[in-house]
């Protein structure tokens, strides 16, 4: 793969015919430069991706305060002893629930959001690839006239 550095430095030999040495030398500039900014930007989109990754794991396993679960379970398990406490651990069930749900419908959303982000980078890196294989394709062009050229 080239470099940005590689680019930069290329050198041709001359010929009579040849195409202009300083616009030959202006364009390799523009595109040294161009190559390592989307090179540059990849790894920072690899980083988020990774980042992104990392977080949509973390949040796809189940975190201790959804433990409200196993809670709900032990009290509906439980027998009451009185009308009275039976209509306060149902209504401690009920709540229960409605925290859990709650968090379960709020993970979700957080997991969607970043799956949608993760894919609009996916496609960012896709564009930037294909960026710098038009570029590279570019500068090969130049490359082989430079060389029938001489």
């Amino acid at each position: 793969m080239l470099t940005p550095n590689d680019i930069l430095n290329a050198t041709f030999n001359r010929s009579f015919r040849g195409f202009d040495v300083d616009e030959v030398r202006d364009f390799l500039c523009d595109v040294s430069e161009s190559t390592y900014k989307l090179i540059k930007e990849n790894g920072d989109l690899k980083a988020v991706i990774e980042d992104l990754n990392k977080q949509i794991d973390e949040l796809s396993q189940k975190p201790k305060e959804f433990a409200a679960e196993k809670e709900i379970e032990h009290k509906i398990k439980t027998p009451s002893e009185s009308p009275v406490e039976s209509r306060i651990q149902s209504d401690e069930q009920t709540a229960l629930y409605e925290k859990l749900v709650k968090q379960n419908s709020e993970l979700d959303i957080i997991i969607h959001e970043k799956e949608t982000r993760l894919e609009d980078i996916s496609q960012k890196g896709i564009f930037m690839v294909r960026e710098i294989k038009n570029m590279l394709d570019k500068h090969i062009a130049i490359c082989h006239s430079l060389e029938e050229n001489e």
